[in-house]
């Protein structure tokens, strides 16, 4: 079957299988949204704690030193 469109005179589309109806319901997988909303929300959180550090600016306690800790010479 082949169809003539009506917006230009020279173009000619073919049809290669006419629609059938779903007899089947489609809906969205929640369960599988929902999990990967909660994943996506904890590595945001964790993206935002690690940038909030590292943007911080307080020095830094030298290595070996725990904090609170003073060190007397």
């Amino acid at each position: 079957m082949q169809i003539e469109l009506a917006s230009t005179r020279d173009s000619l589309t073919q049809v290669i299988a006419p629609a059938y109806p779903v007899y089947q319901p489609i809906s969205p997988k929640r369960l599988l949204i929902s999990v990967g909303a909660v994943v996506l929300g904890f590595l945001a959180a964790l993206l935002w704690v690690f940038l909030a550090e590292a943007l911080r600016g307080e020095p830094r306690l030298e290595p070996g030193v725990a904090g609170g800790e003073v060190r007397i010479q």
